[in-house]
């Protein structure tokens, strides 16, 4: 039987916007998109959940060692859950999105 989804293609995405000006209600914000996504009809079914997020600087201005501390701090907590996950800042110069962005997929195993 032919899978419905090729290997490449998510099963569900699930977008998400945050505009945390801390570093606790940003972890906060990821852990709970991440719990419900965790919970939908895919990731019972088997789903491999996969994260990205943008951090905006315009709602976290941050020193740069303080911004890479906290990513990292953030990337630990999703490796420890077995997330795959990439965490990214907006390039200098580049305008500054007017929010966080989460983005969830499930991926078929």
């Amino acid at each position: 039987m032919e899978a419905d989804h090729p290997p490449t293609s998510p099963l569900a995405v699930y977008p998400h916007y945050s505009h945390a000006d801390r570093w606790a209600d940003l972890r906060a914000f990821v852990h709970d998109a991440l719990a419900d996504a965790m919970h939908s009809k895919a990731a019972l079914q088997g789903a491999q959940t996969s994260l990205s997020l943008l951090v905006s600087g315009r709602h976290l201005p941050t020193k740069p060692d303080e911004l890479q501390r906290q990513l990292e701090t953030l990337s630990v907590e999703l490796r420890r859950l077995g997330v795959p996950h990439a965490i990214h800042k907006v390039v200098p110069g580049d305008p500054e999105p007017a929010n966080h962005q989460l983005r969830i997929s499930l991926l078929p195993r």
